[in-house]
């Protein structure tokens, strides 16, 4: 009898679906908690409409991304051992292998990122919409800004003030490939965009134009020395 290969055989069960309403169920429980400790703290003050509970298929997309990250990264492994085994590599080679071993986490963060963002952008087009707000100014987070490059599209972009209808005009250019969606207010200008926009009302516009200008010069300033170095 022909042995199974233990590093090529994939337990099934291990591919089927999580116990989803279980995992939805603790993590509106936490909300709950949360709210409540919220609502504490600030009394009246407090919004508890700011942290709605995710509902099934939210989490089964965010479970989906996680567990395809987990899948694809450990079989990218398993299949190198098996090539290092066959191919009968040396202690040498499977040494230096093992410790450069590493997993790409930026296909996780974008996996468990950006639809979270896109909901937040949505929200807060809701909101602008809802209060008759036309005036949107483009931020990246602070953590975010060292991946922004000189003349790439975000620098173009941030800090700077628009109207709505201006920002999707911009954003469906953009993306003339994928079929003129305005994905500027949703999962954003480009694969993995860290953007966020801020509501500007009429009565701020003026300053808030002055305040962005310093924003983007100091910001530009910085991007064009991290680049140098």
């Amino acid at each position: 009898m022909a042995l199974k290969d233990p590093i090529r055989v994939v337990d099934r069960r291990d591919l089927q679906t999580a116990d989803l309403d279980r995992i939805t169920r603790a993590v509106q429980s936490d909300l709950r908690d949360m709210r409540r400790a919220m609502k504490e703290r600030f009394g009246a003050d407090f919004d508890s409409t700011g942290f709605p509970n995710p509902d099934r298929e939210t989490v089964a997309g965010y479970a989906s991304n996680v567990r395809a990250w987990l899948l694809n990264e450990s079989r990218r492994a398993k299949e190198t051992i098996v090539d290092l085994t066959t191919a009968g590599a040396t202690k040498a080679v499977a040494q230096h292998w093992a410790r450069g071993l590493s997993f790409n986490k930026g296909v996780l963060d974008l996996s468990v990122t950006s639809h979270p963002r896109s909901l937040q952008r949505l929200s807060i087009l809701d909101f602008a919409e809802g209060a008759e707000i036309e005036h949107m100014a483009m931020l990246i987070p602070s953590l975010m800004e060292s991946r922004i490059t000189p003349g790439g599209l975000l620098s173009k972009h941030v800090g700077r003030i628009r109207t709505v209808a201006e920002w999707q005009a911009i954003s469906k250019a953009t993306n003339r490939d994928r079929k003129g969606l305005s994905l500027i207010f949703t999962l954003g200008m480009h694969h993995n965009d860290p953007h966020q926009m801020l509501p500007v009302p009429a009565s701020l516009l003026a300053a808030a134009l002055a305040e962005m200008k310093r924003y983007r010069d100091f910001l530009l300033k910085r991007v064009q020395r991290w680049n140098r170095i």
